[in-house]
């Protein structure tokens, strides 16, 4: 009789919580399940969580029943330990507070006695959820409570699955249009004839118009009259169930601009799985199309500058294999670009590997090579370095300079010419002025010595009687001493004895004696290193005039104190023509005999323009004079001073000059005046080392 009862009663609460619920869903069913059961069931209230078993267990609340004002939340309202209890146990749990716990250790500020929890699980039996229901009071009647709550279990569970799905759903949905309104594609959905029923943000921005001007209108409006035609005969291909990506087409903004755009449509089915419509996506490519033709024709104006100049331009990967070769420098090598590519750059010039491996690592290189094509010899000059604009590979170039050096040769073989030349106008002269010294010592020197001689006679002869006749006569013996002595001064101008007499230290010695610096107060000091004694006739001659034509200036014009004069043999390794300088592998070590000059003084200076100046009525002599010389035997000069700074002059001769390449000694001689300085404690009183 008492089961019948409680039977009874069973289903007469189901009835009354069934029918409180109704055919509410989502949340309004959840807390019109917790309300109804708390209420018949005398349960102080109820909570529903969402577990997320993928997340750590965590749970969210979905709904509630506060009993009382001072219960906020069972989280916390209950000790955490029973919390964790109820979460784990994934069944139907009734927990005695006072007697399943130590009231000492539990902390349940709420005053709840007794908790009721029941485990949801979805269509996949996945634990999903849990229905905790507290009370201030001793729960007796348990089967009867775990009896009319089970009765809503099923639901419940369905419809906690249902409110996650839709949740889902939401946030996908929300996820989706987010991605929609946020894609720089135009996003569009139109009807099966065509006409736009919803667009995104991409789509007002790429055509200009806002939603109202859009929805509704068919996307030919949009497009030129060549690619609706297009879209048409796309769309019936839509309708029958053919998506179609990738189509290129011309469209039109709100301007009237003409824009390069390329769109997907697919068909859009209805619940049913009929094709209700199209959707689309549509990709401005106007600003990339102009991009790829500004760069096609960039690279055609390129290749058509490449084919008509003297150069070769080449690529290589990262590999050192040729990427890209053109030129119409290669015709000069007799190759066709096509020839090359994919084949190993260092085959394009001799020591081309190393040259690549050192472009690949960073550096920019530069070189020269030589070859032969037909035996016709041609030069390339190149430069290579590495392809930062891809981010591998190295970039180069290749100068033909064939025609340069051929011109360089012809320069080289007339510079030589005109030195060989200069250097017999020398001669030349040297031979003149020893002739023209020699017929004024032999006649014109004989002759006033005879004048003399007779005056003597006239005198001896004349006795007291003819006193007048020997007083003209001893003024004739007084005027030819002192014709004789200015023949003599010319004669050592013109070719000095003493050059052939004695040693040649002791010649620029007795030059610096013959200048009588020191009679007017002048301090010279001569510095002589290494033995300049065994040196041909031609260099000592110009050496001798290089220190004779300054320390004249010197006493002229500088009204200086001090001079220094510094004559220097040396030997200097050298590389042929700087070849080393362009990665020549025939380069040649040559060795060089030098002579150093330098003399300077802390005169007044002088503008050595205007004493260099060599117009067309300049006067050839002097500092000029000694350029000639110079350029003669080869050599390099330098003349430095300025106004109260004193005068710097400095030369280089190249012994056997006349065997030298003129490009080397040029280059070298430059090399040499800048390096060549004199040291203070090298100026000591006249000697030589």
């Amino acid at each position: 009789m008492k089961n019948r009862l409680n039977d009874q009663r069973s289903n007469v609460l189901v009835k009354l919580i069934s029918d409180s619920v109704g055919f509410s869903t989502g949340e309004e069913y959840f807390n019109a399940l917790i309300c109804a059961i708390s209420t018949h069931l005398d349960l102080s209230c109820g909570f529903i969580f969402s577990v997320d078993e993928s997340n750590d267990g965590s749970c969210a609340l979905i709904a509630d029943s506060i009993a009382s004002n001072t219960c906020h939340d069972l989280q916390t309202s209950l000790d955490p330990s029973i919390i964790e209890l109820i979460l784990n146990d994934k069944s139907i749990v009734i927990i005695d507070l006072e007697s399943d716990f130590d009231a000492t250790m539990l902390d349940n500020p709420s005053g709840y006695k007794s908790i009721v929890s029941f485990p949801l699980y979805d269509s996949d039996n996945t634990y999903t959820g849990i229905l905790v229901f507290p009370s201030t009071e001793i729960i007796l009647e348990q089967n009867l409570i775990v009896e009319v709550i089970e009765s809503q279990i099923p639901r419940a569970a369905s419809e906690l699955e249902r409110l996650k799905i839709k949740r889902k759903l939401n946030l996908f949905e929300r996820n989706y249009n987010n991605l929609i309104e946020s894609t720089q594609d135009a996003i569009w959905e139109a009807d099966i004839y065509g006409h736009i029923t919803d667009i995104n943000g991409a789509c007002r921005e790429i055509y200009g118009h806002p939603d109202i001007r859009m929805i509704g209108k068919c996307y030919t409006d949009f497009m030129t009259d060549s690619s609706a035609l297009k879209f048409v005969n796309n769309l019936e291909l839509v309708m029958q169930g053919k998506p179609l990506y990738n189509i290129l087409s011309d469209h039109l903004t709100k301007d009237y601009e003409h824009i390069k755009v390329k769109y997907n449509i697919i068909p859009r089915y209805d619940k049913n799985n009929n094709i209700s419509g199209i959707i689309g996506a549509t990709r401005d490519i106007t600003a990339s199309v102009k991009a790829r033709n500004t760069i096609k024709n960039t690279s055609e104006l390129f290749s058509s500058i490449l084919s008509r100049l003297p150069v070769i331009f080449f690529r290589v990967d990262e590999k050192g294999n040729l990427v890209d070769i053109r030129g119409n420098g290669l015709k000069r090598m007799g190759v066709e670009d096509l020839d090359w590519v994919g084949r190993p750059g260092y085959g394009l010039f001799i020591g081309m590997d190393e040259k690549i491996d050192s472009a690949l690592s960073g550096n920019t290189v530069f070189f020269e090579n030589k070859g032969t094509y037909k035996g016709t010899p041609w030069w390339f000059y190149t430069s290579m370095f590495f392809d930062s604009w891809s981010g591998y590979g190295a970039v180069g170039f290749s100068v033909d300079i064939t025609e340069q050096k051929y011109v360089e040769e012809q320069l080289v073989e007339l510079l030589n010419n005109n030195r060989k030349l200069a250097q017999k106008l020398v001669e030349v002269q040297e031979d003149e002025r020893r002739t023209l010294a020699r017929e004024l010592h032999d006649e014109l020197g004989q002759s006033i010595t005879a004048v003399k001689s007779l005056a003597t006679v006239i005198t001896a002869s004349a006795g007291d009687q003819y006193s007048e006749i020997r007083s003209l006569a001893n003024s004739i013996i007084d005027l030819s001493g002192r014709l004789y002595e200015v023949v003599n001064n010319i004669m050592q101008r013109l070719r000095p004895d003493i050059i052939d007499d004695l040693d040649f230290s002791e010649t620029i010695k007795n030059c610096i004696v013959r200048s009588e610096l020191e009679t007017t107060g002048v301090n010279c000091e001569l510095i002589i290193t290494s033995s300049i004694n065994d040196l041909e006739e031609v260099v000592k001659v110009t050496i001798y005039r290089i220190v004779q034509e300054c320390l004249t200036n010197i006493s002229k014009h500088a009204m200086a104190s001090n001079v220094t004069i510094h004559i220097k043999r040396e030997t200097e390794s050298g590389n042929h023509n700087d070849k080393t300088l362009r990665n020549d592998p025939s380069t040649a070590s040559v060795k060089r005999d030098i002579i150093k000059i330098d003399i300077k003084d802390d005169g007044i200076g002088m503008n050595v323009k205007q004493k260099m100046q060599t117009g067309k009525h300049a006067k050839r002599h002097g500092l000029q004079g000694i350029n000639e010389r110079v350029t003669a035997m080869g050599g390099m000069l330098e003349i430095t001073g300025k106004p109260g700074k004193g005068a710097h002059v400095q030369a280089v001769l190249v012994l056997g000059g006349s065997n030298h390449d003129v490009s080397h000694d040029i280059n070298k001689c430059i090399t040499d005046l800048r390096k060549m300085r004199i040291s203070k404690s090298e100026t000591k009183n006249i000697h030589t080392h």
